[in-house]
């Protein structure tokens, strides 16, 4: 390959499909696999070495394995992606006029499975691409996949920007069953329940936010996109007027002692 003809870039290459995978080994995920612009198939392997696979990602390879009678003895390799997993399919070449083909069924071998988080890792770029259905696609990816309380997070904030509010409450739900404190999951089942005027139910997702964030430090405020960033001055803005919104809740309910307290 043209690309790693320089050591430096062969070393990056190498880096990345070490620290971000398309494919770990299903038996032992110290094995990655990562599929370049061509189909060519890369592994670090258990030694640490970056080498090529036999075949490629849907075109079949013919590779030399011998001479006999006259004949070269070949064999057929191509790689498919099927349900998550990286297969191969291997099988015994025959000669058919000017090209080889499969003597007999080919053997099929799930060489590599995707690495935990990533098509969580997939939505988030899909977000900042501003797709957010197809986001939501590879958030419910990882959900079949691992059951990950983040990426239910994630697809609720999803549904919540595109308008499906019930959506939102169930996934937000989903996430704080995982995680009672999950400040930013009470946030997006707040903003979905006002959405849907269950003002009630809103407060009392509030009262829980407020409480919890009464507890946190201000690095963790930071970090959740709570508390103002001074370098910019800026705050996230679906973690903000959280003593506002409870107050429009509780005027829509006609707790307007309650609505002057929080303003």
């Amino acid at each position: 390959m043209p690309s790693l003809a320089n050591p430096s870039e062969a070393f990056k290459v190498k880096s990345e499909c070490t620290d971000k995978p398309e494919f770990v080994g299903l038996k032992n995920k110290s094995i990655k696999y990562c599929i370049q612009s061509d189909n060519v198939i890369r592994k670090v392997n258990e030694e640490g070495e970056f080498v090529i696979e036999k075949g490629r990602l849907n075109k079949i390879i013919e590779v030399k394995v011998g001479q006999g009678w006259g004949r070269r003895i070949v064999d057929l390799y191509e790689y498919r992606i099927e349900d998550d997993e990286l297969v191969q399919y291997r099988c015994k070449g025959k000669k058919v006029n000017s090209e080889y083909e499969c003597d007999d069924a080919a053997q099929r071998l799930v060489k590599g499975v995707r690495p935990d988080g990533y098509h969580l890792e997939e939505g988030l770029d899909k977000i900042n691409d501003g797709s957010w259905e197809e986001a939501i696609k590879s958030f419910t990816a990882e959900i079949e996949s691992s059951k990950s309380g983040e990426s239910y997070y994630q697809r609720s904030f999803a549904k919540l920007i595109l308008k499906d509010y019930l959506g939102a409450i169930k996934d937000a739900t989903m996430t704080l069953e995982i995680d009672r404190r999950n400040i930013k999951a009470y946030n997006i089942r707040s903003l979905a329940k006002y959405k849907i005027n269950d003002h009630k139910g809103a407060i009392d997702d509030l009262n829980i936010l407020i409480n919890l964030l009464n507890n946190l430090n201000k690095n963790k405020k930071l970090e959740l996109g709570i508390e103002q960033i001074e370098e910019t001055k800026q705050i996230y803005p679906s973690f903000d007027r959280f003593y506002f919104r409870r107050a429009l809740s509780k005027t829509e309910i006609g707790d307007k002692k309650g609505a002057r307290s929080d303003l």
